[in-house]
């Protein structure tokens, strides 16, 4: 089962499903206003949470009434939540490639790599 957290409170989310991957599309696409971009992430809620959530969540399921950065907020957390497994899973792989020191050394060069090619 997946599970966010906002606030303290816990709330179960459903599984990944193509209506919910269309939603994520849809809140992921280009928008020519702010507004729309924020209307598609707020719909993306809707097609995760129940309105009972989102009451919860933000005072209000009404899109008008809402803090507009909260809703960034709360998708961010779905979106962390349902990618968990794989980064685990990405998390495992390294570990079992690098060991605990060999990863720490890689990230190591990489940070290293990117402070040089920020300094140019």
């Amino acid at each position: 089962m997946n599970r966010i957290t906002y606030e303290g409170k816990q709330y179960e989310i459903p599984p990944k499903t193509i209506e919910v991957l269309k939603a994520e599309d849809a809140c992921n696409a280009f928008h020519a206003t702010h507004e729309e971009a924020y209307r598609a992430k707020f719909d993306y809620l809707k097609a995760v949470l129940t309105d009972e959530q989102i009451e919860s969540m933000l005072g209000s399921a009404d899109f008008e009434q809402v803090d507009l950065m909260e809703v960034l907020y709360i998708v961010n957390l779905i979106d962390d939540e349902y990618s968990k497994k794989t980064v685990e899973q990405l998390e495992k792989k390294l570990k079992t490639t690098f060991g605990t020191n060999g990863m720490k050394q890689f990230l190591d060069a990489s940070k290293t790599v990117s402070s040089i090619s920020a300094k140019k």
